[in-house]
């Protein structure tokens, strides 16, 4: 490619900037992510929102696909039509993946994205899985390894896809992440409580067990094994109580050991409150303050008479950017022109002169 053709495309590209026109890449990457911003056509935005749609309608359908296939009666062998449906959405998963990649404008901070980095571990999987029953000949879930069990284990990752088209889930995850000192604080309070009222009720129920040095195990007085066999097993009893679970599995039965029960289930809902109560206002203030930019976007823009002196100094900036481009591209054509000229010029001669060497020939 010549320098004029170069400075061509240069000023293509200057004069697309200057008019706000997107390219085919951006228009694509905008029906992709579904975030077009008010200067695109409003085509481009119904396109959006219909890829969107669509692409939530697929989602959910291969998320019911899978859960489907892990009926019993489909345990050694699922229906053509399943896998024909998982397969198909598959592929249409990857290709969205792999065209907002190649058409992001900056692909690292993307890629790197939360809910995009979902979105790759939800399609590495199923295409090692084809490699993997390709090589290996496993195709019936029975016959296939820990290996593979484990990588169709990622499949359940695609319902965190669904979260992509909620406003309300992003909105959750950033108020998390602006909380994450308060949970932080909650983590290390349960990590502690756990500790201390484990081992406090593993001690105090050996008040009223008995040690079988031969079965090695820890009985109550009618000679069945005590559920607190160690500090181990009375931090999952803490855990329960304090979520306030109560599966049941495990009771303290001394005194002392109910009343540690009780003090650590009234500290448990104390220590959730304190971040909770974070989460909710940093939720609500984010949540009022995205809903007023959603609105002010939405309103239609007033100019007032003090905004037109602005609005009269851009257009009449933009219109001398682009007769400077204009200029540049007549100069250039012109000078084509000249070249141009000389070169038939020159052909002219070359034809003379052959046709003279063709007479002395002669």
């Amino acid at each position: 490619m010549n320098s004029f053709e170069e400075k061509v495309k240069e000023d293509e590209e200057s004069v697309r900037l200057l008019l706000n026109q997107p390219s085919a890449g951006e228009k694509l990457y905008c029906v992709l992510e579904n975030e077009c911003p008010p200067s695109f056509s409003w085509q481009l935005r119904v396109m959006a929102r219909m890829y969107a749609v669509l692409t939530l309608l697929l989602t959910l359908l291969a998320v019911s696909i899978f859960m489907i296939g892990t009926l019993p009666r489909y345990y050694l062998n699922t229906p053509r039509t399943l896998l024909l449906i998982e397969y198909s959405a598959m592929m249409v998963f990857t290709f969205d993946y792999f065209a907002r990649l190649i058409f992001a404008p900056k692909k690292l901070p993307w890629f790197f994205k939360f809910v995009n980095m979902i979105d790759l571990l939800t399609v590495i999987p199923f295409w090692f899985e084809i490699i993997f029953i390709y090589v290996t000949g496993f195709h019936a879930l029975g016959q296939t390894s820990v290996v593979l069990r484990t990588i169709r284990m990622f499949r359940v990752l695609r319902v965190i896809k669904l979260t992509k088209y909620s406003a309300i889930s992003a909105l959750c995850v950033q108020s998390l992440i602006e909380c994450k000192e308060a949970f932080m604080l909650l983590f290390v309070s349960v990590s502690i409580l756990v500790i201390i009222s484990g081992g406090a009720v593993y001690y105090l129920e050996q008040t009223v067990l008995t040690f079988d040095p031969l079965l090695e195990v820890w009985l109550k007085k009618d000679g069945t094994p005590s559920a607190i066999q160690s500090i181990f097993s009375g931090c999952w009893w803490s855990i329960i109580t304090i979520s306030t679970v109560g599966y049941g599995d495990i009771v303290p039965e001394a005194i002392p050991g109910k009343i540690v029960a009780g003090f650590t289930a009234l500290v448990g809902i104390l220590v959730f409150a304190f971040p909770i109560s974070i989460f909710s206002t940093k939720f609500y203030s984010m949540y009022t303050e995205a809903t007023k930019k959603e609105e002010m976007k939405n309103a239609p823009q007033k100019v007032t008479i003090h905004d037109l002196p602005n609005i009269l100094r851009d257009l009449n900036q933009k219109q001398r950017d682009l007769r400077i481009i204009i200029k540049n591209l007549t100069s250039e054509l012109a000078d084509t022109d000249a070249k141009l000229e000389e070169l038939n010029m020159t052909i002219q001669e070359l034809g003379s002169i052959n046709v003279y060497y063709n007479v002395v020939d002669g």
